[in-house]
């Protein structure tokens, strides 16, 4: 089975040099690398690993942003190798490790049909406060849409199963939102996922870095509104339902609010059901979130038995399991 990294990059140093030497020396047969509209100063470093080192470069005239780079490496590796392999996407700046990628590309090759995530530790020393709390945030938000949990959302170190190459290079985003549509994507497509712990390496706090904090960040979550706003709807739904149920139901018993509970949230899941369809979205999670009925109503009813409030009743049940349930995951 071919090992292939490809490598987008965007006026690249002496470091991807370095990458491209080590990878070759680690055994890797074929490597690829995306010259996104770089300057001609960085020219020279493109043409060294090409001469020197065997790999294929393609050029983009201008810069398009990352995703467009990685949507051309995956269309490439898909004419040119089918479904035979998969690849190995990595960053020009060593803050991947040559060692971290060739680990990522062996366990593609041992689970050929997976998604390989090289998953870094956010509870190290030296990760920017902003690049800790943006991927627990956005790893919380993913597992409650698609009920998959990944620790590393935005790691760029991924294995790209063969089978999915040539769905990837049309997934949209033409920026960093591009990764993170494919994960939305994979998950919809029921990819098998699969992790890799690496190690966390931060370059001068990422002050290299082409993420644009704000704009990138509104891009990445338009999608997961796209994806995410049929549960939201329903969830602010059933909670108002339950809420005019219970008010007319006062004083409740515990029969009473836990049927009240069963009634906001079967309608409220039957209006995230036509929601997703109509939006043709991925509905499962509405019928499967329905287990949940059972402890939360329980606990919920239970509370507002005693006389607390149904509504902060409901609340506080429904994050208290949400969160043990992630944590779980």
């Amino acid at each position: 089975m071919h090992s292939i990294v490809a490598i987008p990059a965007l006026n690249p140093d002496g470091k991807m040099l370095t990458l491209v030497a080590e990878l070759k020396n680690l055994g890797i047969e074929y490597i690829i690398i995306v010259d996104d509209g770089s300057s001609p100063d960085a020219r020279v470093f493109f043409d060294t690993c090409e001469k020197e080192y065997g790999c294929h470069i393609e050029r983009h005239e201008s810069n398009k942003g990352k995703g467009e780079a990685l949507k051309t490496i995956a269309s490439h590796v898909a004419a040119k190798f089918g479904t035979e392999a998969g690849y190995v996407t990595a960053d020009c700046d060593l803050q991947h490790s040559p060692n971290d990628i060739l680990r990522v590309a062996e366990c593609l090759n041992g689970s050929p049909g997976s998604l390989v995530l090289g998953c870094r530790d956010f509870s190290s020393k030296g990760v920017p406060l902003r690049s800790s709390f943006g991927n627990k945030l956005t790893s919380y938000v993913y597992w409650a849409i698609t009920g998959l949990k990944v620790s590393d959302t935005q790691t760029g170190l991924r294995g790209i199963p063969g089978s999915y190459a040539a769905r990837a290079s049309i997934i949209s985003g033409s920026r960093f939102e591009y990764e993170m549509n494919v994960l939305m994507d994979a998950a919809a497509q029921k990819l098998n996922f699969a992790e890799v712990p690496i190690a966390t390496i931060y370059l001068e706090q990422n002050k290299a870095s082409a993420y644009r904090s704000i704009v990138d960040s509104a891009r990445i979550y338009k999608n997961i509104w796209g994806n995410a706003y049929p549960k939201l709807i329903s969830s602010i739904a059933d909670l108002a339902l339950y809420a005019i149920l219970a008010a007319n139901l006062s004083p409740l018993s515990m029969p009473s609010a836990f049927m009240c509970y069963l009634a906001a949230r079967a309608l409220a899941a039957a209006q995230c059901y036509l929601l997703a369809a109509a939006a043709r979205k991925d509905y499962s999670f509405a019928l499967a979130s329905l287990w949940r009925a059972i402890p939360v109503g329980i606990a919920c009813s239970a509370a507002a038995a005693f006389g607390i409030n149904p509504v902060l009743a409901k609340l506080a049940c429904g994050v208290a399991l949400n969160y043990l349930l992630y944590r779980l995951a």
